[in-house]
């Protein structure tokens, strides 16, 4: 959403898509400047890598066409994937976030 805050580091690749789109805070890791309040990278480096760790030990390969459900998959498991809840918790958590959601071998494979 346009009234988002992006927190990034000092990456120029950020200043033309934050000008236009998004307030834009940043933290100045070539300074030593990891945390200045709300701004960090912390949360995505977390999420690279959840993602890098899927990739390289469960699926060794993403399809262009599956992408999507790869990130939505790795999503569900940091967004669902409290470890203090118990295990059956988190299994029905799965289910339900499963039910009527079917894709067959040739729609995946095609």
């Amino acid at each position: 959403e346009q009234t988002s805050t992006l927190y990034a580091d000092e990456h120029k690749d950020y200043d033309n898509l934050c000008g236009m789109f998004f307030q834009h805070e940043r933290v100045n890791h070539s300074v030593k400047e990891f945390v200045r309040e709300m701004a960090h990278t912390h949360g995505i480096e977390s999420v690279s890598a959840v993602h890098k760790r899927g990739y390289n030990g469960t699926y060794h390969n993403y399809s262009v066409k599956n992408f999507g459900a790869y990130v939505n998959k790795l999503a569900f498991k940091l967004n669902r994937g409290d470890f203090k809840r118990y295990i059956q918790d988190r299994l029905n958590s799965l289910i339900r976030a499963m039910t009527g959601k079917t894709i067959t071998y040739i729609e995946l494979s095609a």
